[in-house]
């Protein structure tokens, strides 16, 4: 019995708990203050010039605006509801998580640090997944000299990347938009 006891323990002591086990993140409460009393910032565009989304099963999906300085994508023009951007399928590519750090180092570390603005998007908003935190991680780093963002997912978001997983043909026209959670700009016609 002393033997087993012993194995035991060994076993037990060597099993490395997980470090990312107790990792939760509620994409709400980011850049919220904790005093009350202290006024909230001014929300951040929507979009950003280099967008991460980590969905549901905790794989990233990176996708690039036209690099400008942030006004770009603006998105709070009309009462904060997101602009639709024509994002497509095919602007989007997975990153696994065993690349980030080298894909965010040949893509975004050689430019000028007006550009580096990042946002972090997630389907929910409480998300448990490590890749989430290793994003937050390396943009946290203050060598990579960004300004990021953490967001719920756009409408726009999720009808494109779920049409991209499932690898079915996708049309802007076709699909039913939500009027409350997008916005178009006004088609002008020639008279």
């Amino acid at each position: 019995m002393k033997i087993l006891l012993f194995f035991c323990l060994i076993l037990t002591a060597c099993i490395q708990p997980r470090k990312d086990k107790d990792f939760v993140f509620v994409v709400s409460t980011f850049n919220k203050p904790t005093d009350p009393t202290e006024p909230p910032p001014p929300p951040m565009p929507t979009y950003a010039p280099f967008n991460f989304i980590v969905d549901t099963s905790g794989l990233i999906y990176y996708y690039q605006l036209q690099i400008g300085k942030p006004r770009c994508a603006s998105g709070i023009h009309d009462n904060l509801t997101p602009p639709f951007i024509g994002l497509q399928p095919q602007n989007i590519v997975q990153v696994p998580e065993a690349t980030l750090m080298q894909f965010i180092k040949s893509n975004l570390h050689w430019l000028n640090q007006d550009y580096k603005v990042i946002s972090i998007a997630s389907p929910v908003d409480t998300v448990k997944k490590a890749s989430f935190k290793s994003l937050i991680e390396i943009f946290s780093d203050t060598t990579f000299h960004v300004r990021y963002s953490i967001r719920k997912t756009t409408q726009e978001e999720n009808v494109v990347l779920d049409h991209k997983v499932r690898e079915v043909y996708y049309d802007a026209d076709s699909q039913r938009w939500d009027s409350t959670r997008i916005s178009f700009l006004p088609k002008f016609t020639n008279l």
